[in-house]
């Protein structure tokens, strides 16, 4: 299902997607909050966003509701119309790209702003895959900051038959300082020649805080 609604339409949303629909939209511009639901995806292409929803909040920061009970998603590819600048909303949080708190001053560190409380209902994804030999060890390290130390980062191989990975690998944050770059490494020796997903997430202890990840490394002895 899609609502659209026009300027004007007094608090209402511009557009409001149901269940597993999925919605597009190239260029133009919105002044409504966009409702996802469900498991709906809306995908915005250099939309521009406008200052005010009818002079009551403010959509430039806050353009997106979805609530954290659903599976909905919002990807938004060059954000207000800003090309290169990509951003992901869940009910879960935030993915955005973040150029103030990197680990190598260029280009710029993913930044999870995160609402889920445990491992098992982290925000993730999956950031690529990597093509290993069997017989030798592989090493897959991330650099992570956290803002708090109730945030953590989280560095995870899923486990995959083909490699002879019978269960997850994961490397956190847990025990490190927040406000510093920390780099966590997950190992693993391949029974097999495939590729291996690496995904990166967040979930917090105690509050709504951020995790940031910066510069993969990959290593195969």
């Amino acid at each position: 299902m899609v609502r659209l609604y026009p300027i004007g339409a007094g608090g209402q949303p511009f557009l409001q997607t149901k269940n597993n629909s999925t919605l597009e939209v190239l260029d133009g511009s919105i002044s409504r909050k966009i409702n996802a639901l469900n498991t709906a995806t809306v995908k915005l292409t250099g939309v521009i966003l406008q200052n005010t929803n009818g002079g009551s909040s403010t959509l430039k920061t806050d353009p997106v509701s979805i609530s954290s009970s659903h599976d909905a998603k919002c990807l938004f590819k060059n954000y207000d119309d800003t090309n290169g600048d990509n951003r992901s909303f869940f009910g879960k949080g935030r993915i955005l790209p973040e150029t103030s708190i990197r680990h190598t001053a260029s280009g710029f560190a993913w930044k999870f702003s995160h609402n889920p409380n445990s491992l098992d209902d982290r925000l993730s994804f999956e950031l690529g895959k990597v093509l290993v030999n069997s017989g030798s060890l592989v090493t897959i390290g991330v650099w992570v900051y956290k803002s708090n130390s109730s945030a953590v980062g989280v560095l995870t191989i899923p486990a995959n038959s083909e490699l002879g990975l019978s269960s997850d690998i994961t490397a956190d944050t847990s025990s490190v300082s927040a406000t510093t770059w920390t780099k966590i490494t997950a190992t693993f020796t391949p029974t097999g020649v495939g590729a291996a997903a690496i995904e990166i997430g967040a979930y917090n202890t105690g509050s709504n805080e951020a995790v940031y990840f910066d510069d993969l490394e990959v290593t195969q002895a």
